[in-house]
C-alpha cells in the first residue's frame, strides 16, 4: 500500500521545526566564532559585568606600545620570527639615563617611566616576559623560553656596559628572595651604574583583579579591598627582599607597603573607576602612571 502524503498541517510543523534547528545551529556557530565575547549578536551577554570583564581582557591584548613589547625577547624570538629585539630599545641617546631591566612586570613600568622622566633623560629597556634578571645563561637542555631569557639578560648586560646609564631599574613578578642581588649589584656597579633601584612585587590576585571585582565587589567604589584572592606568599617575599636588597646596597621600593594597608590593597585609582591592574598583577596604563609618579620616580630623582 503506498505511503500517504503528509497533510498541510504536518508540512507546516516540519518546516517550523527545521527553521528552529537551523537557528540553533547558526546561533551556536556565532557563539563559537566570537569566542563568547560581548557582542550585539549576543544580547543576553550584554551586561555591565560582562562589558567590564571584556574591557580588561581586551587590554591584555593591546600592550605593545604601553609595555614597549618591541623590547621583549620572548615575543621577538618565539612569536614574531625575529632574531633580536628592536635596536631602538638600546640605541644610545646621550650620557647617563635610566635602564629598565626585567620581565613583564618591568614592562608594566615602561609607560610611566617614558611619560614622566624628563625629555632630556635617556631611557632604555630590555625586559622580556617570564625572564627574571640573571647574570648567567641557563645550563643544560633549555626551552625556547630559557633561550629567550638568556638572550634578554645578555642583551641587557651588554647594553648597560655600552650605554653606562646612571640608574638601572629592576622589576620582576616574583622570586625576588631567590635572586643573588649582591652579585647583580657588584656586576652593575662594575659596569659604571651609580644607582640600582629594585621594585618589589605588586599585589597578586587569583585568578585576576577584574574577576575578583566582578564576582565579590561589584557596585562598590572602595579604593582598597580585602579578599581571599590576594596572594599572601607575595607579601612574605616582599618582606624578605627588603633585607636582601639592603645588604646588597640596592635601593628597594616596596610596592606592597605603598599599596596595601595590612591585608587590604589598593585596586582603584583616585577616579574610583580605573583598576590598578588588568589581570592577576600587571599594571594598567593608568596604574603604571600612578605607581611611577608616586613611588618610583621619587627614588630616581633623589
Amino acid at each position: 500500500q503506498p505511503a500517504s502524503r503528509p497533510s498541510s498541517d504536518q508540512r507546516s510543523r516540519y518546516a517550523t521545526l527545521g527553521t528552529l534547528i537551523a537557528l540553533v545551529f547558526v546561533c551556536g556557530a556565532l557563539v563559537s566564532a566570537t569566542g563568547g565575547v560581548v557582542s550585539p549578536l549576543r544580547p543576553v551577554s550584554v551586561s555591565d559585568k560582562a562589558r567590564f570583564i571584556q574591557e580588561y581582557a581586551d587590554r591584555q591584548h593591546n600592550l605593545y606600545e604601553p609595555y614597549w613589547l618591541k623590547c621583549d625577547a620572548f615575543s621577538a624570538l618565539t612569536q614574531r620570527g625575529q632574531s633580536a629585539i628592536d635596536e631602538a630599545c638600546t640605541r644610545k641617546q646621550g650620557a647617563g639615563g635610566v635602564f629598565l631591566w626585567g620581565d613583564s612586570h618591568a614592562q608594566a613600568l615602561s609607560l610611566g617611566l617614558r611619560t614622566l622622566l624628563t625629555h632630556s633623560t635617556p631611557f632604555y629597556q630590555v625586559a622580556s616576559a617570564s625572564c627574571r634578571p640573571a647574570l648567567s645563561d641557563h645550563q643544560g637542555r633549555t626551552s625556547a623560553t630559557s633561550r629567550a631569557c638568556d638572550y634578554s639578560n645578555r642583551t641587557a648586560l651588554q647594553g648597560i656596559e655600552r650605554l653606562r646609564p646612571d640608574i638601572v631599574v629592576i622589576a620582576q613578578k616574583d622570586g625576588h628572595d631567590k635572586t643573588d642581588w649582591t652579585q647583580i649589584a657588584i656586576r652593575l656597579k662594575g659596569l659604571g651604574v651609580k644607582h640600582i633601584v629594585l621594585i618589589g612585587p605588586v599585589p597578586q590576585w587569583n585568578p585576576s583583579l577584574p574577576s575578583v571585582i566582578a564576582n565579590r565587589h561589584w557596585g562598590l567604589s572602595e579604593s582598597h579591598i580585602r579578599d581571599p584572592a590576594l596572594d599572601q606568599s607575595v607579601m612574605l617575599v616582599d618582606q624578605a627582599t627588603r633585607a636582601l636588597a639592603a645588604s646588597a646596597g640596592i635601593q628597594f621600593v616596596s610596592l606592597i607597603d605603598k599599596l596595601c594597608i595590612a591585608d587590604a590593597c589598593r585596586v582603584r585609582l583616585e577616579d574610583n573607576r580605573s583598576l590598578l591592574q588588568i589581570d592577576s598583577g600587571h599594571l594598567s596604563a593608568e596604574g603604571s602612571l600612578y605607581v611611577v609618579r608616586n613611588y618610583v620616580l621619587p627614588q630616581l630623582v633623589n
